[in-house]
C-alpha cells in the first residue's frame, strides 16, 4: 500500500506551544496543545515522539540528576480534553504512549495537552539538531510531537543517529519566552514583546511538519526582497560579508526550482549562518541553517550547500517524506536538483577548476558515490546505514546519480511534466516510494515494466566495456558492378570489428557510437543483453574510436574509464580517458574518505 496521506482536514490540525527557556538550567518548559478538529478515524489512543530522548533511555524521577548534561524530554502531565490521563501514559525511548479517556468517533474533535520539560545538553552530549554551545541554541525536536499517523495507525519511528524528525503537517502557533540577551530566529514571526528583561516571541507557521528555532546573542539580519518572497540572512558581525552572496544563490535557486517543479509558495525564507556544531546545512520548514564556510574551500562548496538546503524547501518542506524509511526521497532528490541548479548557474566546471583539472558537481556526486554502486541500494531505511560516510555516499551521491540515470531515459519534456505532476499530487502530503514509481511508470521507457524499480534498487556492478576494436582493410575490384565508387578510388574497404561487454545492464538499452576517420559519427542502439557481444560491418572508412553510452545516460556504470577505445597509429587500442582522469577520480575518492 502506498505510504501517502493527504492533509485534507489535517490542514486544520493545529499545534500550539507556550514555553520558556531557562538559560541557567538550560531547560525549556511549557505546554503543547494538539487539536484535531475532525478525526479521520476513531481514536482510542495517542502517541507522541520525544526526539530529544534519542540518546538516553532514563526517564524516571532520578533522570534529571543522572543526566545533567544530556538532552532529553520529560512529560509530567497529559490531558485528553479535561481528563488527566498522565498515569495511563508510558514513555519508552523516543515514544510516548497514552490511551485516551474514551474512544473518539470519526469526525469528532480531539484536544490533547502535555506539560513538558526539555533539557538541552551541550554540543558533545546533545542530539544533532538539539544542543547548545557558546551561548547559542539550536532547537529542533525540542517539544513532544504527535507521531506520524498512516493508514489508520500510529507509526513507530526508530530514531537513531541518522534518523531525522518524521511527522505530519500541522498549523503551528508558538510562543517562546527567552532572556532579552538572546535573539530567537524562526519562520513565521508575528511579534516580539519585551517585559522584565525577557522577550516573548510569537510565531504562526501553517502547513508545516516541524517547528525549529535558532537562538543567538549576536546575530545580525539583512532582508532581501525576491519577488513575493523575503529572504532574511542572519550572520555574526564578522560573517556579514557572506550575506549578499548567500541571498543571491538562494534567490536564483528559488527561481530555477520554482520553474522546474512549482513556484515557492511562501512569503519568507530564513537563512542562518552559524559557527557551531557541524559542517554543511540543515533543512527546516521555511528556514535553513548553514555552517560557517571553511577556509580553503573548493570552488562552489559554499554555494552547493545553500542550493541543496533551498531544494529541501520543496523536497522535505512541501513534499514531505518519511526520512526514516525512505531517506532517498528527500536527500537524493534534493541533491539531484542541487546539481541541476549548479550546472545552470555556473556551467560544467561548477565545483573545481584547478591547474586545468576541472570537476562539476555531478562528477563529485559520482566519485563520492562509487563505493556504494555495487554494494548498497539507495532505498534502505536510514537505520540500516552504519555510518554517516556510508549514508552520504549511498543516499545523497549514488541517489542523485540513480535519479539522473532514470530521468536521462525520458523523452524531451517528460521530466518537466513528471515534476509538475509530482508536485500537484503530493504537495503538503507525504508520498512513498510506490507513489514515485507509479508516476514515473507512466512515462516511456518505464511503462508496463519494473525497470524504474530495478534502477532504484540496484546494487550490482553495472558496467559497459569496449574490449577491442579493429579495422581490417581488404581490396576491392575497381570497375566491377559490385564496387563502391568511393572505395574504388583507394581500391579497398574495411572489415570493422567492435567487441564489447555489458555486465548487469538493468534492462536499459545503450548507444554504441562509432567515429570514422572521415569525421562521420554513427550511433547504434544495443539491446541490454548481459555478457559479451560483437558488432561486425564493412565500411569505406576505418573507425578511429568506439564508445558505449557516449552521453553518460547510464550514470550507474561503475567504470566509465573502459567505455571507450580509440586506435593509435599502430592500430592498438587506447582508452579515450586520459590518465589524469583516473588520477582525479582516485584523488577525490581519497579526499572524501570514500
Amino acid at each position: 500500500m502506498a505510504l501517502l496521506w493527504a492533509t485534507g482536514s489535517a490542514a486544520a490540525d493545529r499545534i500550539s506551544i507556550s514555553a520558556e527557556l531557562d538559560t541557567t538550567c538550560r531547560t525549556i518548559a511549557g505546554w503543547v496543545t494538539v487539536t484535531w478538529p475532525s478525526l479521520n478515524r476513531p481514536f482510542s489512543d495517542v502517541e507522541f515522539r520525544l526526539y530529544a530522548n534519542m540518546r538516553t533511555n532514563k526517564f524516571g524521577p532520578a533522570g534529571p540528576g543522572q543526566l545533567s548534561d544530556s538532552t532529553y524530554t520529560l512529560v509530567d502531565t497529559l490531558l485528553c480534553g479535561e481528563v488527566d490521563v498522565t498515569n495511563k501514559s508510558r514513555a519508552e525511548g523516543t515514544d510516548l504512549y497514552c490511551p485516551t479517556d474514551r474512544t473518539y468517533a470519526m469526525g469528532e474533535a480531539l484536544t490533547v495537552r502535555l506539560h513538558f520539560t526539555t533539557h538541552v545538553g551541550t554540543l558533545s552530549r546533545g542530539v544533532d539538531r538539539l544542543f547548545q554551545a557558546g551561548g547559542e541554541y539550536l532547537l529542533d525536536g525540542w517539544f513532544p510531537m504527535p507521531a506520524p499517523h498512516r493508514d489508520g495507525q500510529w507509526i513507530n519511528v526508530k530514531y537513531e543517529g541518522l534518523t531525522e524528525l518524521v511527522a505530519d503537517f500541522f498549523d503551528f502557533d508558538v510562543r517562546l519566552t527567552v532572556p532579552e540577551s538572546l535573539r530567537a530566529i524562526g519562520a513565521g514571526l508575528t511579534a516580539a514583546d519585551t517585559t522584565g528583561g525577557k522577550v516573548t516571541y510569537s510565531y504562526s507557521l501553517p502547513e508545516a511538519h516541524d517547528f525549529a528555532l535558532y537562538l543567538s546573542p549576536a546575530m545580525e539580519m539583512k532582508r532581501y526582497p525576491h519577488g513575493s518572497t523575503a529572504i532574511s540572512i542572519y550572520t555574526s558581525r564578522h560573517n556579514a560579508y557572506l550575506a549578499d552572496a548567500i541571498a543571491d544563490v538562494c534567490g536564483k535557486t528559488l527561481d530555477h526550482i520554482g520553474g522546474w517543479v512549482a513556484p515557492y509558495p511562501f512569503p519568507e525564507l530564513q537563512v542562518v549562518v552559524c559557527e557551531i556544531g557541524f559542517v554543511g546545512g540543515i533543512e527546516l520548514p521555511r528556514m535553513i541553517i548553514l555552517s560557517e564556510p571553511p577556509a580553503g574551500q573548493f570552488l562552489g562548496f559554499k554555494d552547493v550547500v545553500a542550493i541543496h538546503e533551498v531544494a529541501h524547501q520543496w523536497f522535505y518542506g512541501i513534499i514531505a517524506s518519511d526520512q526514516a524509511r525512505t531517506p532517498w526521497m528527500d536527500e537524493a532528490v534534493s541533491d539531484y536538483f542541487t546539481e541541476r541548479v549548479a550546472r545552470t548557474l555556473y556551467g560544467e566546471n561548477n565545483f573545481l577548476d584547478w591547474w586545468g583539472i576541472t570537476l562539476d558537481y555531478s562528477g563529485l556526486q559520482r566519485l563520492q558515490g562509487l563505493p556504494a554502486f555495487d554494494r548498497l541500494p539507495i532505498t534502505m531505511p536510514a537505520e540500516q546505514y552504519y555510518s554517516m560516510s556510508q549514508y552520504a555516499a549511498t543516499v545523497y551521491n549514488k541517489g542523485a546519480v540513480t535519479l539522473r540515470t532514470l530521468f536521462n531515459q525520458l523523452k524531451p519534456g517528460d521530466e518537466e511534466s513528471f515534476w509538475h505532476r509530482y508536485y500537484e499530487l503530493y504537495h503538503f502530503a507525504t508520498p512513498g516510494e510506490s507513489d514515485f514509481l507509479r508516476l514515473i511508470s507512466e512515462y516511456e521507457p518505464f511503462v508496463g515494466n519494473d525497470i524504474a524499480s530495478r534502477v532504484l534498487h540496484n546494487s550490482q556492478a553495472v558496467d559497459y566495456v569496449i574490449e577491442r576494436i579493429a579495422n581490417e582493410p581488404f581490396p576491392t575490384m575497381a570497375g566491377s558492378a559490385d564496387s563502391v565508387p568511393e572505395a574504388g578510388k583507394s581500391g579497398r574497404r574495411y572489415r570493422i570489428t567492435v567487441e564489447y561487454a555489458m555486465y548487469h545492464p538493468i534492462d536499459l538499452p545503450v548507444t554504441l557510437r562509432l567515429s570514422f576517420a572521415d569525421g562521420k559519427i554513427r550511433d547504434t542502439t544495443l539491446a541490454p543483453v548481459s555478457g559479451q557481444g560483437k558488432l561486425a560491418l564493412e565500411e569505406d572508412e576505418p573507425i578511429i574510436s568506439a564508445t558505449l553510452d557516449p552521453e553518460w545516460r547510464i550514470g550507474l556504470d561503475k567504470d566509465l574509464l573502459n567505455n571507450s577505445l580509440s586506435l593509435n597509429g599502430n592500430g592498438s587500442g587506447l582508452r579515450l580517458f586520459s590518465g589524469i582522469t583516473f588520477l582525479v577520480e582516485s584523488l577525490f575518492s581519497y579526499l572524501w574518505g570514500m
